[in-house]
């Protein structure tokens, strides 16, 4: 033992009472202190506790530096510099909101170029439009209304198809096989579309041209497979397949993440009431997912509305021709294919009149996503005034089960 050891006063006795029982007026000091209704904070301490706390006191005194503040802990590193925080806060900030500003100013500055270039065409006349037409308007409707067509089938048989794909991938699929079949369907996002113009002109046209007449044969009394059959198979109805196949993937990777956010107490609750695997599917999975659905249709949409490689190897067009038939060798053209048909050889207001037919096909993108964002909109289960439950979102509360399995 050193001479300051010597020097420094001994260590307060432990006592057994645990801390929140000081000041209380716990043992039999301050039972009495309490019955009498004495009001002193110290009252229901011993002579020997309240020494022993002047000790500690004391001792904290004497040594200084070499104990810790009392409710604090000792500080190991440098003190922050200040305002190193807030300036961290504000550059991000700068940051992110720069990142927004910059995309809705270079969408900003796309729709004024394409109104800028494009108005002077839509007072043209017969001479100064490509394809001989007489008015902008004459032009334009047969093209606009191709694009729709073929979107529009596209859409059709590819939604139905990608959602049945990201169903079974998800809840269908052994869990070893699910990375194998999800990396080839973002494979097939990810090839070019000349690629599918070329597969489609060379070996799918062909193809279904077999095909033709026998849909002509069975289903002619309908409109849609009415007229006489195309011999290339180079019709509306092979670009629409085409188009499908190119947006499937998009649709179903989309789809296949939201389904397996799908909430386990929700597929557990059904089968808690004996559904079966598809019964599960259609009450808990699909209408969870119906928002995540209907947007990444909408995204396959946007991509069928501005493809153009693969439509025009694929389409034999026939100029202002607007027609449901699907079969035929008249076919109509889309927007984006005519534009690249027809660029190179554009000349004077030709140029503007393209210009004007790009400013009608964003302008019907735009619309598509307002519409899909309106229909995607997230729905939430309210509760009714009178108890139970409201279905916003289609819930397991209420629905009826097969007893099939």
């Amino acid at each position: 033992m050193t001479a300051e050891d010597r020097r420094r006063p001994p260590a307060p006795p432990a006592d057994p009472r645990p801390i929140s029982a000081l000041g209380r007026g716990d043992g039999p000091e301050g039972e009495h202190g309490a019955e009498a209704g004495q009001s002193r904070p110290d009252q229901g301490l011993s002579s020997e506790r309240t020494l022993g706390l002047e000790q500690v006191l004391s001792l904290e005194q004497a040594l200084g530096p070499e104990l810790p503040s009392l409710g604090r802990w000792p500080q190991t590193g440098p003190s922050p510099a200040p305002g190193a925080g807030r300036w961290a806060e504000t550059t991000a900030r700068r940051l992110v909101t720069g990142a927004g500003g910059l995309i809705v100013a270079v969408l900003a500055s796309v729709a004024l170029f394409l109104l800028a270039q494009g108005w002077p065409a839509l007072g043209a006349g017969a001479g100064q439009l490509p394809a001989g037409a007489t008015d902008f308007w004459s032009l334009a409707w047969p093209l606009a209304f191709g694009s729709i067509w073929a979107s529009a089938l596209a859409l059709l048989l590819a939604a139905p198809l990608a959602t049945a794909i990201a169903l079974f991938t998800v809840h269908y699929l052994p869990r070893r096989w699910r990375p194998l079949l999800s990396t080839a369907i973002d494979l097939l996002a990810a090839v070019p579309s000349v690629i599918y113009g070329l597969w489609g002109l060379m070996v799918f046209a062909p193809l279904v041209a077999h095909l033709y007449p026998w849909l002509n044969a069975q289903l002619g009394w309908l409109p849609f497979f009415a007229g006489r059959p195309s011999a290339t198979g180079r019709t509306i109805l092979t670009a629409a397949l085409v188009l499908a196949v190119m947006i499937v993937p998009i649709i179903a990777a989309v789809a296949r993440e939201v389904m397996a956010q799908t909430p386990v107490g929700s597929i557990e609750a059904a089968v808690a009431l004996g559904a079966t695997r598809w019964e599960t599917a259609r009450l808990a999975v699909l209408p969870w997912s119906r928002s995540g659905i209907v947007a990444g249709s909408m995204l396959g949409l946007g991509r069928a509305l501005g493809e153009t490689m693969a439509v025009a190897m694929v389409l034999s067009p026939t100029p202002f021709w607007v027609s449901l038939r699907l079969l035929e060798s008249t076919n109509p053209n889309t927007v984006s294919a005519f534009i690249a048909q027809t660029f190179p050889e554009a000349h004077g207001l030709q140029v503007n009149s393209l210009i004007a037919l790009g400013l009608i096909l964003f302008a019907l993108t735009f619309v598509v996503n307002a519409l899909a964002r309106r229909v995607a909109r997230p729905r939430t289960v309210r509760e009714r005034p009178g108890g139970g439950l409201g279905r916003r979102r289609p819930a397991l509360a209420g629905a009826s089960l097969g007893s099939g399995r």
